[in-house]
């Protein structure tokens, strides 16, 4: 019989994150730094979009924002994927996640999709108490949420279970929200709608931009995740949580041309 983790280092946990070179680079290495860094037995990478979709619709979608901010997070995602093949961090920082997770000795998987035998299996070996989503943008299945002993657990830039969904960031903007939170809640095969397990407040200070927003949401989820875990191994696995309100939720998709028009209209900033 294996033996019941009495310590964070004593953890088995998979991480699965979304591979980018905006923000989740310093995440993940924040984690890996941090007191989780010994528990983080494998880290499975997934593309920013699913080949059902495809980088075309995708670009469509970014020029909602308009072409300067195309054009600016274009040269940036080119010259991110440049300096993400440098042997170290150039100007002091990872761009890509990989780069973040270079050299350290966590095994690292690359799996276009999340839901196949493949990487199932990857996940499978590592026989993980707890299953971390950081930004995977797909859905998992039943049988990879079932892999965990304990849970699955996902990190929400927004509190829940207001702003389900997509680009919370943007939408705690749009309406004039003077907080946010960072929220890690048991994951289930609906979107964003699991059990709370704990929320770290974020105010939003006068002027706030999305990216900076973004940007000090994704620096808390190390700090986040750590609590989250504590708490269930104080609790062998099974702590209180908090009822997810299904009569208070509220689900937003991708901002339109017109969320966008209206967003710039009440003065506020992408970055």
């Amino acid at each position: 019989m294996t033996a019941v983790p009495q310590r964070l280092e004593d953890l088995r946990i998979v991480l699965i994150v979304t591979e980018e070179p905006f923000f989740l680079p310093q995440t993940v290495a924040g984690i890996l730094d941090g007191p989780l860094g010994a528990a983080i037995r494998r880290i499975v990478l997934i593309p920013p979009t699913s080949s059902k979709r495809g980088w075309k619709a995708v670009a469509q979608e970014q020029m909602r924002f308009g072409l300067p901010l195309f054009l600016n997070r274009a040269f940036r995602f080119a010259a991110a994927k440049v300096w993400s093949r440098m042997p170290r961090p150039v100007l002091g920082k990872p761009w890509s996640v990989a780069q973040a997770i270079r050299g350290r000795g966590v095994p690292c998987d690359f799996f276009p999709l999340i839901n196949t035998d493949e990487a199932r299996a990857a996940v499978a070996r590592e026989e993980p108490e707890i299953l971390v989503s950081l930004s995977a943008g797909q859905i998992f299945g039943k049988k990879l949420l079932s892999l965990a002993k304990w849970t699955c657990l996902n990190i929400h830039n927004a509190p829940l279970p207001r702003y389900q969904g997509l680009m919370p960031s943007f939408w705690v903007l749009f309406h004039g929200e003077r907080q946010t939170a960072v929220t890690v809640h048991r994951m289930v095969p609906e979107i964003d709608a699991g059990e709370i397990v704990m929320q770290v407040p974020v105010p939003i200070p006068a002027g706030e931009t999305q990216e900076g927003l973004i940007s000090r949401t994704k620096a808390l989820a190390p700090q986040a995740l750590k609590q989250a875990v504590q708490l269930y191994l104080d609790h062998q696995g099974n702590p209180p949580l908090e009822p997810f309100d299904t009569e208070a939720a509220t689900y937003f998709g991708f901002p339109t041309r017109q969320d966008v028009a209206e967003f710039r209209r009440r003065g506020l900033k992408f970055r």
